[in-house]
């Protein structure tokens, strides 16, 4: 795990670099949408994300926001 700022929200995430893409909770969308000032709104989407052993994880929607790490 790892530090990140999404949105200038410090959270730990895990990172693939090889992954196409990142989730987070919605708890943490809660949070990012919460900032002062924030106007972020998720997106639909046609994504279907799928566990190791097939089962569907529900997808809110996509949501594009600044991420900065220390880490290269």
């Amino acid at each position: 795990m790892v530090t990140v700022e999404l949105n200038g929200l410090e959270v730990k995430m895990e990172v693939d670099t090889g992954a196409p893409l990142s989730v987070i909770g919605e708890d943490i969308y809660t949070l990012l949408k919460n900032i002062e000032g924030s106007t972020l709104n998720l997106q639909d989407t046609k994504f279907t994300l799928r566990s190791y052993t097939g089962e569907i994880i529900p997808v809110l929607g996509t949501l594009c926001v600044l991420s900065k790490s220390k880490y290269k």
